[in-house]
């Protein structure tokens, strides 16, 4: 199944079109309605941007031992590329857990595709 969703998301990218569906994700989150309760409760830590961009994010989990050398609290969130510049240092695939939030994430690795930064 995984294998399945890996290809589909492959193809969505390769053609361009994971771009379009983010965009119109985005503009749906932008009504008022959704932008108040989203910005309010996901702001990274660092930059102080929500880190939600309509229905498709970047959410992942790190293990502890990383979340917490870059000086985060449990009940923080953070941009990958505003983690890696706190922590001063790219993450690599072995900070993140082994779980299905982070199962595209390990994909990307996998594919050497660049990790999405904001």
């Amino acid at each position: 199944m995984l294998s399945r969703i890996h290809k589909f998301v492959s193809m969505l990218l390769e053609h361009g079109i994971w771009d379009r569906l983010e965009a119109e994700a985005i503009a749906d989150f932008t009504k008022p309605e959704w932008t108040e309760s989203i910005t309010q409760h996901f702001l990274c830590a660092v930059c102080g941007v929500s880190i939600h961009k309509g229905i498709i994010n970047y959410n992942y989990m790190l293990y502890d031992s990383v979340w917490l050398s870059a000086g985060f609290k449990h009940s923080e969130f953070a941009h990958i590329g505003c983690f890696e510049q706190k922590l001063g240092r790219e993450l690599v695939q072995e900070d993140f857990q082994r779980c299905p939030m982070n199962g595209l994430i390990h994909w990307m690795f996998d594919n050497k595709i660049q990790l999405p930064k904001g």
